[in-house]
């Protein structure tokens, strides 16, 4: 059983509205999951409801209704999105049961082989029409075979919101994250550590605030505005704090004319305890507006917005068009734009835990170039994208050369990629599931010789059954290949690629209980997504569930 320091704090999140702040566009999300490192398909925006659905790997091109009031808004947490989970630091899955529909609340305890417990429980309270509320947490350990090599995670959060009117509604929701992971890159024949010297446990508390209109109104106007802020501080007495907040108007104009105006903030600060009163401070702004048309045969969208950073203003232009082919059977699309990307602490160490406490951090600019087909027939949908991106102060990571144990951040400061992506999903007697998504990307760098830690090919493939909401199977296939790491004497080091072979199943066997088990990495792959540091290999495991 792990044993760890215990960290103590109290952290207070104050929000305060002041003014009447409208409309906050909604992200589609490529999210981790801890839990079963499922895949999320971001989807090509369509102006259709006001906030965006996020789909588990069920990529679906749907007929397009006729034009609604709808937004859809990007803030993605990395811009060089990794379709596959990178942080390969805890089982690849523990317990996945998804293919049984949910309750709206469950408690859920599982044991997996390498001797990691696990707890998942949620509550909602959604039978009120104006008012809902609810909680979740989830606690995972695992250990491996190595020495130091584990960690535990533990995720928790409330939320509310209230329906004052059919156009003004108001919520909250507050979340915190401690992770805990050991620095077991090392030497295990010649090196050993005790636990406590090598430990380094990350804490966040966040939370965020927002206003909204429930409910279409007559203006054909919507709004949202959020207000969010979170604080992140370690074992190594480092701590971040940011103050953030996402405004937006959109107005429909007729039947098929669109115009959104948004305004992001993101107010950082980062300190660290050495040297005495250092401090990094990061500031921007972006505002932004952009107008789309929007019809049953064409989706044309054109806009301008600004990105200031300490007093530098950047240009964030995008434009897009969609055309209808031929039905819903053949779609082409096209889209150019560019973003801005804050990179702080804690976006960096959640990707990769093992960085050194003092890192170089630059913000990132991306132009992204793509076309594209996609479409649906009968049961088969698909989406075929060929995609250019210039990127300005790409993020890699390296393995500290005095201490390969843990990594240090480069930037290339202008990197071209050349990415294709297939996605594609069948369903057949709607009870099996098929989904695919696989891409390859090139990378033609300006001042690194490799992308370091980037891989050039992912796939992923996963397949569902159900029936009778009782009988769940699942299995999947998770691919990475073409990553580089540097050595400790400079020289590039090729990291091995691995196939991740995963199946599971569950079993409703009451209305109010199930049970479910998994077998993860059937291949026992000790593959490396970060160099030096192997995977857990294989782990089954088993749990129960009660819902209701």
């Amino acid at each position: 059983m792990m044993k760890y320091k215990k960290e103590h704090l109290v952290s207070v999140i104050l929000f305060a509205m002041t003014g009447f702040l409208l409309i906050h566009p909604l992200s589609i999300q490529a999210q981790k999951d801890g839990l079963n490192n499922q895949v999320v398909i971001e989807k090509e925006a369509q102006i259709t409801v006001i906030q965006a659905e996020k789909e588990k790997f069920t990529p679906q091109i749907v007929e397009r209704e006729v034009p609604t009031l709808k937004l859809q808004y990007e803030v993605p947490s990395r811009l060089i999105v990794s379709t596959y989970s990178p942080t390969q630091l805890k089982p690849v899955g523990t317990g996945k049961e998804d293919p049984i529909k949910s309750h709206n609340s469950y408690i859920s305890i599982a044991m997996g082989s390498l001797l990691s417990p696990q707890v998942d429980l949620a509550y909602n309270d959604i039978q009120k029409k104006k008012f809902t509320y609810g909680l979740h947490y989830h606690f995972l350990m695992a250990q491996g075979k190595l020495e130091n090599q584990k960690m535990n995670e533990h995720i928790g959060g409330i939320y509310a919101d209230f329906s004052a009117s059919k156009q003004f509604k108001i919520g909250f929701n507050t979340d915190f994250n401690h992770n805990t992971h050991h620095f077991y890159g090392y030497d295990h024949q010649a090196e050993s550590y005790t636990a406590a010297n090598i430990r380094q446990t990350v804490n966040c508390f966040s939370g965020k605030i927002y206003i909204t209109n429930p409910e279409r109104n007559k203006a054909k106007f919507d709004y949202k505005q959020d207000i969010g802020c979170y604080y992140m501080f370690n074992r190594s007495k480092i701590n971040e704090y940011s103050i953030n907040g996402n405004t937006n108007f959109l107005k429909q104009f007729k039947t098929k004319h669109f115009l959104h105006l948004g305004f992001n903030f993101d107010i950082n600060q980062l300190n660290y305890p050495v040297p005495s009163d250092s401090v990094l401070k990061r500031n921007i702004f972006k505002p932004s507006l952009d107008y789309t048309f929007d019809d049953d045969d064409w989706q044309v969208k054109g806009g301008l917005g600004l990105g200031f950073d300490n007093g530098v203003c950047y240009l964030l232009p995008a434009a897009g068009v969609e055309k209808r082919l031929y039905k819903h059977l053949l779609i082409f699309y096209a889209k150019w734009d560019r973003q801005y990307q804050k990179n702080s602490y804690y976006s960096t160490v959640s990707e990769n835990p093992f960085i050194h406490d003092h890192i170089e951090l630059k913000n990132t600019r991306v132009e992204n170039r793509s076309v594209g087909l996609k479409g649906s027939i009968k049961n088969f949908d698909y989406d075929i994208k060929f995609t250019n991106q210039v990127v300005w102060n790409l993020p890699l990571y390296i393995n500290d050369s005095t201490d390969m144990k843990r990594f240090y951040v480069l930037y290339d400061k202008s990197a071209q990629l050349f990415q294709v992506q297939l996605e594609a999903g069948y369903t057949l007697h709607q009870h099996l599931r098929f989904d695919l998504l696989t891409n390859y990307t090139s990378y033609n760098l300006s001042s690194q010789p490799y992308a370091w830690h980037l891989p050039a090919f992912k796939l992923n493939f996963r397949t569902t059954y159900r029936w009778k909401d009782k009988l769940g199977i699942w299995g999947d296939i998770n691919s990475l290949a073409g990553a580089n790491a540097r050595r400790q004497n400079g020289d590039a080091q090729s990291i091995k690629g691995m196939v991740d072979i995963n199946l599971g199943a569950s079993y409703q066997f009451h209305k109010y209980f199930s049970v479910f088990c998994s077998l993860n990495n059937i291949a026992h792959m000790k593959y490396e997504y970060w160099y030096q540091y192997p995977g857990f290999g294989f782990n089954a495991t088993a749990g129960l569930k009660f819902s209701y």
